[in-house]
């Protein structure tokens, strides 16, 4: 009797031995997989931080480059349009500069009559060029902008550097037969005058007057009226 408490109790042990192994080998794998979950959780935790890390990088340089892309092609874009100007007239210091284009019926510089303005101006003791803007801007719509005084335009054009004032016209002329000489030709010649402030960025003063010339022939009749233009022009229009 005494044998079967023993074996009893040796069977006992052993199964609370085995329940005990078995307890602490599902509490220690418990353990391990929260673990293992856990170094999971942070290792993804990590890839994706350096992933986002490189993504944001990635999406900064593409910006960057975009954006210096963008620059490049503004600067290019500026030195294009600021072609249009004449670089090599720069501004003085020391006198007041007025430069000179004047527009003939066809959309084109009048070479003759912005000359003969601006040597106007030269008499009047300023510095004066009529070859400040080029033939090809004067196609163009932002020289209606400029016509009117637009500081967008005259800032984008950066005229300050070029000159002080700048004398923009229109020159038209038409032709009529002369009714108290007989075989003479009477040439019409109007202009519109607007001069620029490069300094302070707007239309500083507008005026227009138009003159009669008497000649024999169209262009004759056209010479003379030209030269009444700039006598006008001379006594009337030409302080600044």
């Amino acid at each position: 009797m005494k044998n079967k408490y023993i074996f009893l109790l040796i069977v006992f042990i052993l199964l609370f031995g085995l329940l005990f192994i078995i307890y602490k080998t599902r509490s220690d794998n418990e353990k391990y997989r929260i673990e293992e979950t856990r170094i999971n959780a942070h290792n993804q935790y990590v890839r994706d931080s350096i992933q986002k890390f490189e993504d944001n990088l990635a999406t900064q340089k593409r910006l960057e480059t975009e954006i210096n892309k963008s620059k490049i092609r503004q600067q290019i874009e500026s030195e294009k349009f600021l072609s249009n100007i004449n670089s090599s007239i720069t501004n003085s210091n020391s006198n007041t500069d007025v430069c000179v284009t004047i527009i003939d019926e066809d959309g084109n510089i009048s070479s003759s009559v912005s000359s003969a303005i601006a040597n106007i101006y030269m008499q009047k003791g300023k510095k004066s060029n009529p070859g400040l803007l080029r033939n090809s801007f004067i196609k163009k719509k932002e020289f209606q902008e400029l016509y009117e005084g637009g500081s967008a335009i005259i800032s984008r054009l950066e005229l300050i550097k070029h000159t002080d004032y700048l004398a923009l016209g229109k020159i038209n002329y038409s032709m009529r037969k002369g009714e108290l000489v007989g075989g003479t030709i009477i040439c019409n010649a109007s202009i519109d005058i607007r001069i620029i402030s490069a300094i302070d960025k707007t239309l500083l003063e507008s005026f227009s007057f138009s003159v009669n010339g008497n000649g024999v022939t169209e262009s004759q009749a056209k010479e003379y009226a030209i030269q009444k233009l700039i006598d006008v022009y001379y006594s009337e229009h030409s302080a600044i």
